[in-house]
């Protein structure tokens, strides 16, 4: 598409492939994993790049500060080229206003009535995710964001065809992540200090990230896979992908079968282990050996009967079968915007589970 075609509509004939979740869920593998294929790109947690990278200058993955790689600067420039007014501490506050939890009633209401700002922020994102298509050559832009919010907005931007992954991983898996604590070291991707989180608090932000992903995107326009499936059988969930969102990953499943590390590219924010430049999928069982069983207990307490909705099980440190095999997980939450720009996936299709 020319540049003028994208001004008129930006982020149009593009593709955004979403990942919500928890955090410490396993997205920065996953993300790598689907960016390496041959029409993608993954951009980190793409909602960070105005405040995290262009306004703190934090790391990019590539290992230079934001406003020093030759990538984000050329997305920048782009950025402002189809959006001449675009100005990041004003798109930083349109973020604020649509994209946080605390939105969701005012995007609701936006999405109907199309206001003044609503209308800019979609501009302005159309136009950075433009940007990014336009810079790196690819149509397919990998957003590990995980907010549950943020995908309905990318929906409403008129042409994009925004595909959402349900990533999860075990509460007893990401609250152990979460209880270790690391010194402030920006150039190892940790930009400020991370003191050490209780796990009764993680495993109940666990409970609000996944109960909001399954609530706010109707379950026949996401595909849920867990991070335990993916590590163990990686070929069989990367096939399942593949089919559900139409991905062409032939040759990152040839690559990770081979035990070949893939490259993460330009990241913004996200797992400190974007920082060593490749990742390789690997099963982390730390928490099985480590963790203190009363802590065990207390995430299950918290957390169990979500859990085992995705297959978990409290005493075996395995996963359960699902009886079908499916990894569809239906939800109440009925209408999607534009919702004749997306194709629906059924379970069937859905990312297998059968293999934990």
């Amino acid at each position: 598409m020319s540049r003028a075609a994208l001004a008129r509509h930006p982020g149009a004939g593009l593709r955004v492939v979403y990942i919500m979740g928890a955090s410490r869920c396993g997205s920065t593998a996953l993300s790598s994993l689907l960016g390496a294929q041959q029409a993608g790109i993954c951009a980190g947690e793409l909602n960070q790049l105005p405040r995290s990278g262009w306004l703190q200058d934090d790391y990019c993955s590539c290992g230079r500060r934001c406003t020093q790689c030759p990538f984000w600067n050329a997305v920048r420039d782009e950025w402002h080229l189809l959006c001449p007014d675009a100005d990041v501490h004003d798109y930083v506050r349109l973020q604020s206003k649509f994209e946080r939890l605390r939105s969701w009633p005012r995007l609701r209401l936006a999405a109907m009535w199309k206001s003044t700002a609503f209308r800019a922020y979609l501009r302005l994102t159309g136009g950075l995710l433009g940007a990014i298509s336009s810079v790196s050559g690819r149509s397919i832009i990998v957003d590990s964001s995980k907010g549950a919010v943020r995908p309905w907005a990318l929906a409403c931007l008129p042409g994009v065809d925004v595909r959402v992954i349900h990533l999860v991983r075990d509460v007893r898996a990401t609250a152990w992540s979460q209880a270790k604590s690391y010194e402030r070291d920006p150039r190892n991707g940790v930009p400020t200090e991370k003191p050490s989180r209780a796990v009764w608090k993680s495993s109940l932000e666990w409970v609000l990230a996944n109960m909001l992903a399954e609530q706010c995107t109707p379950s026949g326009r996401r595909l849920l896979i867990r991070y335990e499936d993916l590590v163990r059988q990686p070929e069989q969930a990367l096939n399942g992908l593949q089919a559900g969102l139409e991905l062409d990953l032939q040759a990152v499943i040839s690559a990770v079968d081979s035990g070949e590390a893939v490259p993460v590219g330009h990241q913004i924010a996200g797992n400190r282990l974007r920082m060593q430049g490749s990742v390789r999928l690997r099963a982390d069982r730390d928490w099985i050996t480590a963790m203190p069983i009363r802590d065990r207990e207390t995430c299950w307490r918290m957390a169990g009967w979500l859990a085992r909705r995705y297959g978990y099980s409290r005493n075996r440190l395995e996963l359960d079968n699902d009886d079908d095999g499916s990894a569809g997980i239906r939800s109440r939450q009925r209408g999607w915007p534009n919702a004749n720009q997306f194709e629906l996936v059924s379970s069937e299709q859905g990312v297998p589970c059968s293999n934990g």
